[in-house]
This record gives C-alpha cells, structure tokens and sequence, in this order.
C-alpha cells in the first residue's frame, strides 16, 4: 500500500513539474501611466499637441494631465514648476535651472528636440551688407567670415530689445570678432520688436536683434539674418571653455531625480513617443505646423500663420530627429562639434561658476542632465531589440500564430522608436515559438 502511494505521489509530481516547464509564456502588455505635465508658452516647446492629437500617447500608454495636453505656462513658471512639484514632467532644459542650483537642484532635462538659435542680426538683403554665409562662398575660413560680418557694423546703427538674454548674445558676438559695444555707432534700445522692425524699415538703422518673435516678423518682411547664434556657436571652440557656447542651448523635457528613478520606463516610453514626432516635424513639416500652429495659438492669444512656423521651423529651433542626435551625445564628437551637449551646457555651468554661483567642479553636464545615460540607453535597446526580432523571425512558423502576432508588434514598437516594449515582445515572440513547437 505505501509502495503504491509513493508511486501515485511520484506521478502527480511528475505532472506538475511537466505543467510547470510547458506552462504559456506570459504575453506582455503595455502598462497605463498618468502624469502631470507642463509646457513653455513657446512653439518649440509644444511639441505634446502633436502626438497626443494623433493618438500617439495611446500605443505607448502615457497620458498627460490635465487632458489632453497638460497644462501651459510662462517663462516664470519653466523652472519652478518642477522644482516645487507642481508638475511630473515639463518641457524645458538644464540651462534654465542653473542659476537656482546653490538653492534647488530638483531639476534635469533627460532629451532634447532642437537647439535654440532664435537671435541673429538682421539686415536688408538689398543694402550694402554681406552676410556670413556669403563670405564663407566666397571662400573664406568660418572664423575669419565672423569677424569680417561684424567688422560691417562698426560705427553703424543697431536697434535691439533691452532685454538681458539679447544683449547677452550681442556682447558674445561681437567678443566672437574682437569688438565690443563701444565698436558700434549708436545702439538704440526699445521695449517691443515694432519699434526695432520701424527702425530697420525706414533704414534708421543699419542692423537690428529682436526677440525671436521679432525675428520671425522681419524675416517676414523681408530681411535676412547676417549672423545668427547658430554661426557662432557653430564654429567656435569645441570646449566648454567656449563663451560663444552660451549663446545657444538645447531644448528639450525635464523632470526631477525623484520622478526619473522611480518611473524610468515610463520616461523612455514618452520620449520615444517625442523621437516618433520629431520624425515626422522633420519629414512632413506641412502634417504638424497647424496643428502647432493653432495650439500655440490657444494657448498664447497669438495669431501665428503657417507662414510664421515654417520660419520657426527652418531658422529658429530646426528640430533635429532622433537618427541624427548622436552628435549631440557621444564622445566621440565631443572633440570637435562645439554643439554637443558637454559643450555647450559646460560653458553655461562655467557661466555661474565665474559669477560665483556655482561652486567650482560641483556640477557637470553629466550630474545635471540625464540626456547622455537615456540616448546611451536608447541605442543599447535598439540593437538589442533588433537581434531579439532577427531571432524571432527565424522560429515562427504559419502554425505559431501567436508569436507570429508577438512579432508583428515587436516590430511596430521598434518602429516608433519604443525599443524597450520591441525587445518585450520580441522576447515573448521567441517563447511563444518555442512553446509552440
């Protein structure tokens, strides 16, 4: 009797172990995550109206708070919005939260979309002026080509907002060439781009700096730009020792050290739904500019036509899609691209470091923004998830048609840009073959 109950117990077992080795592979879903969320009252800034009207937030699970697109807030609002926990995530960059670091340091941006170049000098194309890009076709060194555009302007007439972020450009352009304010002729200062767009229209003045809606309304109009922030930082030095580099920043999103560790995933979930309409900015401006457009309008009061973005587009923040951002990210551009992220939010700590804000050495671009460990993180993934679909192609068959359906979205995951959820399924799509088997 004990002999045939030892038997009867050995079977059972033996089952359930045979159970347990065969059991169904899990089949992965997408968790549903909400957060709150906040944007600049700028147009580089609300990219968010893009996805989320498409649908887009959806394949990746994310929705914004307060629906459908998160809240809207002015320039006082970019840093403090995170840093007093009003909001989970907002659009935003590092470089705006420096100078509060000694006090609060609750703040890091984690991608970026676009470098901000908005500022440049403009001049009537039909005048006597030559702009930088004409000097370098006629052969001349980029360096040699700043400094004989600016050389143009000396004793002449600029008109400009007193406004600290210009004149700040100013001053670096003009250091770029070896000149000051002093080099210039009279230097008029007025509280709106009107007054400055008067001056250049009735040549009052020879060359004008507005605010980046001022340069919009010129370039409108008709004038062109004879050096921008972006010849500047483009060719200066490579090094965060570059003042030059202070005259542009990359825009992007940021969150806090808190929100970032504990909801990774989610993170990298919704900037690959940023990298999927970066993408498509970039390759079909004429599908998002009135969606842009108009949501940048509602929010604003402003009156932006599709003539207006598409200057915004092409001259002041060009976005740049994911497949060419490395330079932005990797070492080994560091060296000599002047716009990789080192460089230019190194020269910006430097900035405060040298007005005594910052404490020498405390803070890097690498303490300060998550940017290069998530791009980093991207690439791993996406190499990863391509294997893992390569392998998964090799084991289906017509007869495993869940894995066959596993498959199909893995590839759609790696489509958009979501390689965390393309490794997933692509992972399930090679168990469910094997199983299947």
């Amino acid at each position: 009797m004990k002999n045939f109950l030892k038997i009867i117990l050995a079977i059972s077992f033996s089952f359930l172990g045979f159970q347990s080795a065969h059991a169904e592979p899990e089949i992965p879903t997408i968790p549903e995550v909400s957060f709150s969320y906040a944007s600049l009252h700028a147009i580089d800034h609300t990219h968010i109206v893009i996805p989320v009207s498409k649908g887009w937030h959806k394949d990746v699970g994310i929705t914004v708070t307060p629906e459908p697109y998160g809240s809207s807030v002015g320039a006082d609002k970019i840093v403090a919005g995170l840093t007093s926990g009003s909001f989970d995530v907002m659009s935003g960059s590092t470089v705006f939260s420096l100078a509060g670091y000694a006090t609060n340091n609750n703040y890091r941006d984690f991608g970026h979309g676009d470098i901000f170049q908005g500022f440049g000098f403009m001049i009537d194309p039909n005048g006597s002026y030559k702009t930088i890009d004409q000097f370098i076709g006629e052969g001349m060194d980029p360096k040699d080509a700043i400094n004989a555009t600016m050389a143009q302007f000396k004793g002449k007439t600029l008109s400009t907002l007193n406004e600290g972020g210009i004149l700040g450009f100013i001053n670096i352009a003009l250091e770029s060439a070896g000149l000051t304010l002093d080099d210039l002729g009279t230097v008029n200062k007025y509280d709106t781009d009107s007054k400055i767009m008067a001056d250049l229209i009735s040549a009052r003045s020879d060359f004008a700096v507005g605010s980046a809606p001022g340069r919009v309304m010129m370039t409108l109009e008709g004038f062109v730009p004879a050096l921008t922030s972006l010849h500047v930082s483009k060719y200066a030095e490579a090094s965060p020792d570059s003042k030059a580099l202070r005259s542009i920043f990359h825009d992007g999103w940021a969150t806090t050290p808190e929100f970032y560790a504990a909801n990774h995933d989610t993170i990298f979930r919704f900037m690959s739904m940023i990298y999927r309409t970066l993408r498509l900015m970039v390759d079909h401006p004429e599908e998002t500019i009135p969606i842009h457009a108009d949501y940048v309008n509602s929010i604003m009061g402003s009156a932006l036509t599709p003539e207006d973005t598409v200057v915004i587009y092409e001259e002041l923040d060009p976005f740049i899609a994911f497949e060419d951002q490395a330079v932005w990210y990797e070492d080994r551009y560091k060296a000599d691209n002047a716009q990789h992220l080192a460089n230019v939010l190194g020269s910006h700590i430097k900035l405060w470091e040298e007005q005594g804000v910052l404490n020498e050495g405390e803070w890097t671009p690498y303490n300060t923004s998550y940017a290069f460990e998530l791009w980093h993180e991207f690439q791993e993934r996406k190499v990863n998830a391509h294997n893992l679909i390569r392998e998964a192609e090799s084991l289906v068959t017509a007869n495993t048609k869940t894995a066959n359906e596993l498959l199909e979205k893995a590839k759609f995951y790696d489509d958009i840009y979501d390689f965390l959820d393309a490794e997933r399924f692509a992972q399930a799509a090679i168990e469910w073959s094997k199983y299947n088997k």
